[in-house]
């Protein structure tokens, strides 16, 4: 649970403050027609667990759009 937004944030790795790379339940459902407080969402839930496993702490982030 995010403590900064008060919602589930599963397999967060977060990269800038509050952002973060994570899994959406949401975001699996309703794709861009909900919101974000600019993390990066992912709607699949086994390709975001299997990063998850893999990055550790001060890992380098790059975010391209």
């Amino acid at each position: 649970m995010s403590t900064l937004y008060d919602t589930p944030m599963p397999y967060a790795m977060f990269f800038s403050g509050g952002q973060a790379v994570h899994y959406s339940a949401d975001f699996a459902a309703r794709g861009y027609a909900g919101a974000s407080h600019g993390c990066v969402n992912v709607r699949d839930e086994k390709k975001i667990a299997a990063l998850f496993a893999q990055v550790r702490k001060g890992d380098k982030v790059v975010v391209h759009w």
